[in-house]
């Protein structure tokens, strides 16, 4: 019931009965009073619908104040969608309300007819809509990886046309106890200079994935960014690896605010594209996380309110990865030892070596980097900054120092990259200049390290041809290299693409060119036919194939196709055919590959593999086919054969007898969704989630159980009984037990029920009906169809 007390009478009756309370009431009676009067004080409270910016609100109880003020009370702000403010409060008899108009109301309306309050507020007053555009899953749930056993292999045999076979065998273990993961690679060779067995790399790894870390032990490769080199080692290597958070937004994202004080209509669009539409409600707009590809592009958001009042906020965003959000850190640092290969293959340890390089997002327009790398003969060091603007583009500077040891000298370098990048086209511009005597890993007598390099790159569309053009000279101590690439690509028709590309260069006074065309057609969506062509000064090259991809799951691919080749003054051409199939079993995959001439001299060549995993997970142990990243373990969570399981809507394979399917090509850290086709189970089955998403820790299983149950469910009509007659139990619920099973019933209006996963038993319950209690009771049979019908039903008298 609403009430519009009159402030006279209410004082009045405060006024008269205060005396009487002051001689007999206790002193908790008193205390109430003096908070009745406190807010009579102010003010009328009564109970009134609220209208705020013409959106209905609900009914709330508010005071009125003599000056046509309101306040509202401080729980009932939320439910407003009003922002509290502290100049707003107002404290009455220890209760917090807010001033309505020192809260930012513009207009107060009170409707004594309808007890009706309406309020405009000033838009950033109110709660406001944020809406993300990041389109995002729900946050992952990052179980720890589970203790896990994979070891990969090879085999591969060779008959070339010339000598005996040969065979090789690789393979990679992977162990993982808990967060540790244990890698170790081996290869044997039964002939050529690697004759025998070869160990590959050893790492021990250390995965954060809340913090996406990583601790690796052991080989390890490394790199100093733009302030060194890329090289192999022995030692310790700490990485930050965006990887390992799948949620985490790495790269500036785009952000648009506007605000109404009435109910309006958004839509957000980029390139004249819209990519979200909806209704707000008054208040602030925060449009966050419009993540794209494609460089600059334009941003639209229009607001259009109930009145038809418009809003237009259109401003050009640059979409790139090169710079990072603002306060997220990347980095990577090593000490150790240098390592590389021999002519046998086997690793060597060099020098003592040490690695560094971090980046930081001062701003998302703004990020600045160090780094360097070193030993003891040497080490340089550097530092940069890369600007992105959203007009203009990227521009990144950098200064390096490096030091000789050995010949006591410093030198210094610089670079500079200028990237503007469009839907429309592309722009790279670079430069680096390096004094004499400037060192990295990479500067050897045979290939010293640049003085200058000159980049430039232009990309471009003309209707449906994409054209890019690369132009690089860099100078060295020895010469100066030329190399210009042309580079064009087309869309014939669906499934049809033409490319083609042309390179020249000059070294010295050495000039040489070379030029390729290559045309693919798509059949279907796994069979497909191509031809390339390349030419160069004194070869000519054309080759026309055909093939059947390989599914991810289980299947078959093959690829057959002829080679012809001229060279310059060699006389008729040699031409060889060569065909390849594999299959994709459930355990293992096998290949084969052969080659033979059709004209001229040429090889004869034959290889067979095979290929495949032993793997050990949740006591689970079976062979898989190769395992190169990370593999799931599906389990449906009954015996259902023939399921079909896809990984992000790409078909696996199907369960066993014992509803499980293992997926070995899975890519490791990012979001994966596994799901089931609902359609191969029985209709005996139940599927609470028919999808997963998933993130796979590196190099280790994952399990997903679809926690599919069987359906047993009980169909029947509940009767009351009452003078030898039987009526329905119509519309009604109770409850009835068995031991500790409770059920609760719910009938139709027919009378009839429909129970699942009732265990067999004797039921009894209370069902009141009539003016009295009636005891029901239901049997409850053990059976093994989908839906059993109960003859008796519930019986309730």
């Amino acid at each position: 019931m609403r009430i519009a007390s009159s402030r006279w009478n209410r004082r009045a009756a405060a006024d008269a009965s205060l005396a009487l309370l002051l001689a007999v009431s206790p002193p908790q009676l008193l205390l109430a009073q003096t908070a009745a009067q406190a807010i009579a004080a102010v003010g009328d409270e009564l109970i009134a619908s609220v209208h705020a910016n013409g959106v209905p609100q609900g009914e709330f109880t508010l005071l009125r104040a003599a000056d046509g003020d309101f306040l509202i009370r401080a729980e009932d702000l939320s439910r407003m969608q009003i922002a509290a403010r502290a100049e707003a409060r107002r404290e009455l008899a220890g209760q917090p309300w807010y001033s309505a108009r020192a809260l930012g109301a513009t207009a107060l309306r009170f409707d004594e007819g309808t007890l009706t309050l309406h309020v405009d507020f000033r838009a950033d007053t109110l709660a406001g809509t944020r809406i993300d555009l990041s389109r995002r899953g729900a946050p992952l749930v990052r179980e720890p990886a589970l203790n896990s056993l994979v070891l990969s292999y090879r085999l591969s045999a060779t008959q070339p046309s010339r000598g005996p076979a040969q065979a090789a065998m690789a393979s990679d273990l992977n162990v993982r106890i808990g967060g540790v993961l244990l890698r170790q690679e081996m290869r044997l060779d039964t002939s050529g200079p690697g004759k025998g067995f070869r160990r590959g790399a050893t790492q021990l790894i250390l995965d954060d994935l809340e913090h996406a870390r990583r601790l690796a032990l052991g080989d390890v490769i490394s790199h100093a960014g733009p302030y060194g080199s890329v090289i192999t080692g022995a030692g310790v290597l700490f990485q930050k690896v965006f990887d390992l958070a799948p949620d985490l937004v790495r790269q500036p994202a785009a952000h648009l605010q506007a605000s109404t004080t009435l109910p309006a209509d958004v839509e957000v669009s980029v390139d004249g594209s819209t990519v979200y539409r909806g209704r707000v409600a008054p208040g602030p707009i925060a449009v966050d996380n419009l993540l794209l590809h494609g460089g600059t592009r334009n941003v639209r958001l229009v607001v259009t309110d109930v009145s038809g009042r418009r809003q237009v906020i259109e401003q050009p965003f640059l979409f790139t990865d090169t710079v990072l959000a603002g306060g997220l850190h990347e980095y990577s640092y090593f000490a150790g030892g240098r390592s590389d290969l021999d002519e046998a293959s086997r690793w060597r340890y060099r020098e003592p070596a040490w690695q560094a390089f971090h980046r930081y997002g001062l701003t998302d327009s703004l990020t600045i980097a160090a780094g360097g790398e070193g030993s003891s003969d040497f080490h340089n060091v550097g530092a940069g900054i890369t600007l992105r603007s959203d007009r203009i583009g990227l521009l990144a500077l950098d200064r390096l120092h490096s030091r000789d040891r050995r010949s006591d000298t410093t030198a210094q370098g610089w670079s500079a990259r200028y990237t503007y990048l469009s839907p429309m086209g592309s722009v790279v511009l670079g430069r680096r200049v390096f004094d004499p005597g400037f060192r990295t890993f990479e500067s050897r007598g045979e290939s010293p390290f640049p003085r200058s390099e000159t980049r430039l790159g232009v990309a471009s569309s003309v209707g449906r041809v994409s054209l890019s053009a690369d132009f690089v000279r860099t100078v060295t101590a020895v010469d100066v290299r030329d190399t210009a690439l042309l580079r064009a690509a087309t869309s014939l028709a669906p499934g049809m693409w033409l490319l083609g590309d042309w390179q020249a260069t000059r070294i010295g006074g050495q000039r040489g060119w070379v030029a390729n065309v290559y045309l693919r057609a798509d059949l279907d969506a796994q069979r497909w036919v191509s031809t390339a062509l390349r030419v160069d000064q004194d070869h000519r090259r054309l080759e026309s194939e055909a093939g059947r991809q390989l599914p991810d799951g289980e299947g078959s691919g093959y690829r057959v196709g002829l080679a012809s080749n001229w060279e310059r003054g060699q006389g008729d051409p040699q031409a060889i055919a060569y065909g390849g199939y594999d299959w994709n079993l459930r355990n293992a995959s096998v290949g084969l590959f052969a080659t033979a001439p059709l004209q001229g001299r040429g090889p004869t060549f034959l290889q067979a593999d095979v290929a495949g995993a032993f793997v050990g997970v949740g006591g689970y142990w079976g062979f898989t086919r190769q395992i190169t990243d990370s593999f799931v373990l599906a389990r449906l969570g009954v015996p259902q054969p023939g399921v079909e399981v896809l990984l992000n809507n790409d078909p696996q394979g199907r369960t066993d007898a014992q509803g499980r399917l293992l997926i070995p090509r899975v890519s490791s850290f990012g979001r994966q969704e596994l799901s089931v086709n609902e359609q191969d189970l029985g209709i005996q089955y139940a599927l609470p989630d028919r999808q997963r998403s998933i993130a796979p820790a590196f190099r280790s299983a994952t399990v997903v159980d679809f926690g599919i149950k069987r359906v047993r469910a009980l169909a029947g009509m509940a009767w009351m009984v009452e003078g030898g007659q039987r009526t329905p139990v119509a519309a009604r619920a109770w409850t009835m037990s068995s031991g500790g099973t409770r059920l609760s019933i719910e009938t139709a209006a027919s009378g009839d029920f429909y129970l699942e996963d009732a265990p067999p038993g004797r039921y009894t319950g209370t069902l009141q009906g009539k003016g009295r209690a009636y005891a029901c009771r239901m049997t409850v049979p053990a059976f093994e169809e989908t839906v059993h019908e109960l003859k008796e039903g519930i019986v309730c008298e």
